[in-house]
């Protein structure tokens, strides 16, 4: 599945019914890597547009979670429609939300005594894992064990994968092949996948 045809899950949570003007969307994993206010001059292009229009006020980012705050006089009935189509084209691209834009700003709504940048960094590495575990036991856990192997998550850091071959994959000469022209291709669309390691 490449990253264009990687479904984006995004539905509307409950939220507070005392204040109708947050919408908050629930993100399919390892879309959103950051997590904070946004300013509206590091929005994604479709989204400051709403902003500009005078729609949206705010935006908040954290994985699994975007909520998006109307601008007053604007209903969730009558706009959550155009907010829903620019997070769907912002999150449809590959690699979810754009990392890039995470700044000092951002950063600094990280809770005292605790390191933000390594909470999302951990949240994005769990649902990045959780996404090779899928791989794994997948069309890709099929073909190794038809040839009586095993590729095992051994763990993820940083976006950098770790599996361990086991069976007839360790220490056959087509293993590095196998993780280079199979898994790793696969992996590529996992939103957080920067690179493929094996041990073992």
């Amino acid at each position: 599945m490449t990253s264009r045809e990687r479904p984006v899950m995004l539905l509307p949570a409950p939220t507070d019914p005392a204040d109708p003007s947050v919408i908050r969307w629930r993100v399919g994993p390892g879309l959103v890597r950051m997590d904070g206010e946004v300013p509206a001059t590091q929005l994604p292009g479709e989204l400051r547009a709403l902003v500009d229009a005078g729609v949206l006020e705010a935006v908040r980012v954290q994985p699994g979670r975007v909520d998006t705050r109307l601008a007053a006089g604007h209903d969730p009935r009558t706009d959550g429609s155009a907010v829903r189509d620019a997070l769907f084209t912002v999150l449809s691209r590959p690699g979810g939300w754009p990392v890039a834009d995470v700044t000092p700003a951002v950063a600094a709504t990280a809770p005292s005594g605790h390191r933000l940048d390594d909470a999302v960094q951990a949240g994005a590495d769990a649902e990045l894992a959780d996404g090779v575990r899928s791989v794994l036991a997948g069309e890709f856990g099929g073909y190794t064990a038809s040839h009586g192997g095993r590729v095992e998550l051994v763990d993820v850091v940083g976006g950098v994968v770790t599996v361990r071959m086991g069976g007839t994959c360790h220490g056959c000469a087509a293993a590095t092949v196998t993780l280079r022209q199979n898994l790793a291709i696969r992996l590529r669309s996992l939103p957080g996948f920067t690179e493929l390691r094996s041990i073992g």
